[in-house]
């Protein structure tokens, strides 16, 4: 065996060991607690049937993937709840990879540990990737070894593996397909880009929007540089071969679910927001960006990012867009593929409205190109300018291993915090088996527990509460109450859960920062959905089709729906209503209504009705009544194209539904 082969076989024996041992480390705590019983410090007062045991996945996404590939080796594929299509784990082909675990066990423990092992895969994948791309620059030894044990040791996309999501194996894939790409690639005095040989990277490419949806852009961009001829060697005819995949991803979504994103995105993202223009959506995107991605690569954000790191990476990056290195144009093309699938990354990043959320786990592919980026502008510096000061290579993942106690308490403290709040949950159902409907807004271990019919307020594992919970509690009662299944029981985080009407009897003791299980009041959602011709304010498919729109135009965030239970003389039932923010306007078609309402104060309000065109109200009020506060009023308005409704004064007014009284019905209507 060459030298050369040989240090190669064992720089990745290294990785793979790395990982293994990273693994090891954040997972030996929890078995030494189960053992023993001992807490970590935080945790001294949660009771002995808390203790979470040696296999718990630290992250209840995680169980929402082991749904999805559970139902998939049932033969019901798309299935979160039986016989109710969704797409929510946000990967196609993740729940593939866990799919051997039904085949090898039967049980919830056998399921976590195989996707802890198959984490640690992608943890490992992940640093020999990043070696690879290093030496391809080409970097001497040992920068390539250095940076895959960084890669490997970095923390948060570390502790999001072995907690069995997806976030390695992403950022492995894209660290790849830039890898490829160079290697296949040569340098071209007459054009400024790449010149392709051999496109083997392509069909990597074109695969990557299936395992995250943001990779959708990268592709996009990948296919609009082969349109424009600047990937040389790469027929044109291969510019939709590359979008060929997404497309199919975003037709399939459709096809199930009626929603051209996997729920999974919808439901973590801005996009979902009703009624937000764009405007509002860069407003808030921006704000994400400025908050939390450049304090991030600024080095304000240490446990996320080595603030060093961060900074080289965003140097690095910019100095390869703009011509790295004019003089020495073949390190420039290949640092360029990673630092523009890089900028894609950052770019989508602030789409997602938990961005910090788990230590950024929405953005941990960026995260690894940050690192590979940023190692590669001080390799390259110090190759230049102090070449025998090589060796301080290892100073870098020797600092990240003096991390890894914070990682190993943080792995710690979520897998206690997660048995904290559903272990006791968890045990009732998997022991009681129940058939009865569930109501869940934290839809992953206890939906592995109960493994029946089911229902996500969050929308994750039910396609029609996506929008609905992105809008408000009354939006969410309006798509509750049109379920083909009426919920029996709720196993809900009451932090998160805003209908706690619907709480009946308890079936377990309440416990703090635990999850609630108890019986669904029924009878409240019996008359929530409006009866006749008319607009059910809430119900988001009634107000997109009867176009109900404000004035002036909200740039920002809609005002958010509520859910107000009062007694319609037939029984208190719940219901959702719309505030008024300062006029709203929905097209009737010259024809008499009734709208019901009720004042959030208790002083009451007046509400003023007003004629007009969809443009605008015209003319004086058609009526102005007072409405109650802890009731509903009902008001009797005269035909008229568009009904303008005005709270005026700063009246807190919040109206119920919009009954249509003569001439008919029209589409977007609830019988």
């Amino acid at each position: 065996m060459a030298p050369a082969t040989g240090r190669r076989w064992l720089e990745a024996c290294l990785i793979i060991v790395a990982a293994v041992a990273f693994g090891a480390a954040l997972t030996w705590p929890l078995a030494y607690g189960e053992a023993t019983g001992s807490r970590p410090r935080g945790m001294e007062q949660v009771d002995a049937s808390s203790v979470p045991p040696a296999w718990l996945l630290p992250l209840d996404d995680a169980y929402i993937f082991l749904r999805y590939s559970q139902q998939l080796s049932r033969g019901r594929p798309f299935e979160w709840s039986p016989g109710e299509l969704s797409t929510g784990s946000s990967s196609l082909l993740y729940p593939l990879l866990l799919l051997p675990g039904h085949w090898l066990a039967d049980t919830v423990a056998g399921w976590s540990r195989w996707a802890r092992f198959v984490g640690t895969v992608g943890l490992a994948l992940l640093g020999l990737a990043g070696a690879r791309w290093l030496r391809q620059l080409p970097l001497p030894d040992p920068w390539p070894l250095a940076g895959g044990l960084a890669l490997v040791l970095s923390g948060p996309i570390g502790l999001i593996s072995i907690a069995g999501m997806e976030g390695a194996w992403n950022a492995a894939a894209l660290v790849a397909a830039c890898t490829l790409g160079v290697e296949s690639s040569r340098a071209e005095k007459s054009h400024p880009m790449l010149a392709v040989r051999q496109p083997g990277w392509l069909p990597l490419v074109a695969a990557l929007p299936l395992i995250r949806p943001e990779n959708a852009l990268v592709a996009g961009v990948a296919s609009v540089a082969i349109l424009a001829g600047w990937i040389r060697g790469v027929p044109r005819w291969t510019a939709p071969v590359v979008l060929a995949p997404g497309l199919l991803l975003a037709a399939l979504n459709r096809a199930l679910t009626g929603l051209t994103e996997p729920t999974g995105a919808i439901v973590k993202s801005w996009l979902a927001t009703p009624f937000l223009d764009l405007a509002g959506l860069w407003a808030l995107c921006w704000g994400g960006f400025r908050d939390t991605i450049l304090p991030v690569y600024g080095g304000l954000e240490p446990q996320v990012l080595w603030p060093p790191i961060g900074l080289a990476g965003m140097v690095t990056a910019l100095l390869a867009l703009v011509g790295f290195a004019k003089n020495r144009r073949q390190m420039a093309l290949a640092l360029l593929p990673a630092a523009v699938v890089w900028a894609c990354l950052v770019f989508a990043g602030p789409l997602s409205s938990h961005l910090r959320w788990q230590w950024m786990r929405h953005h941990h592919s960026g995260l690894a190109l940050a690192w590979l980026l940023g190692l590669a502008g001080m390799a390259l510096a110090l190759e230049r300018w102090a070449p025998r000061l090589r060796r301080v290579a290892f100073l870098i993942p020797l600092l990240l291993v003096l991390a890894v106690p914070f990682w190993l308490a943080e792995h710690t403290r979520l897998a206690w915090t997660l048995a904290q709040r559903h272990g006791a949950v968890a045990g009732w159902l998997s022991e009681q088996s129940p058939k009865q409907t569930l109501l869940l807004n934290d839809a992953g271990w206890l939906a592995v527990a109960h493994d029946g019919p089911a229902i996500d307020s969050h929308g994750l594992g039910t396609p029609s509460l996506a929008h609905a919970h992105r809008h408000g509690a009354g939006a969410t009662v309006e798509a509750l109450a049109r379920q083909p299944r009426t919920p029996t029981l709720a196993a809900v985080n009451p932090e998160n859960f805003h209908l706690p009407r619907l709480l009946g009897e308890r079936l377990i003791p309440e416990r703090e920062n635990a999850t609630v299980l108890a019986r669904v009041e029924n009878g409240l959602l019996a008359g929530t959905a409006l009866r006749g011709p008319g607009l059910d304010f809430g119900h988001l498919p009634d107000e997109e089709s009867w176009q109900a729109r404000w004035l002036p135009g909200l740039a920002r965030v809609r005002p958010w729906s509520l859910a107000l239970a009062f007694d319609d003389g037939d029984g208190e039932t719940l219901h959702g209503c719309r505030p008024i923010v300062r006029l709203l306007g929905v097209p009737v078609s010259d024809r008499r209504t009734l709208v019901k309402g009720t004042s959030l104060v208790a002083s009451g309000g007046s509400l003023v009705v007003y004629g007009g065109s969809p443009s605008g109200p015209a003319g004086p009020p058609l009526v102005t009544a007072e409405l109650p506060f802890g009731s509903w009023a009902q008001i009797e308005v005269p035909s008229a194209d568009t009904v303008w409704l005005e709270a005026p004064g700063g009246a807190k007014l919040c109206v119920e539904s919009l009954t249509v009284l003569a001439d008919g019905n029209r589409s977007g209507s609830v019988d």
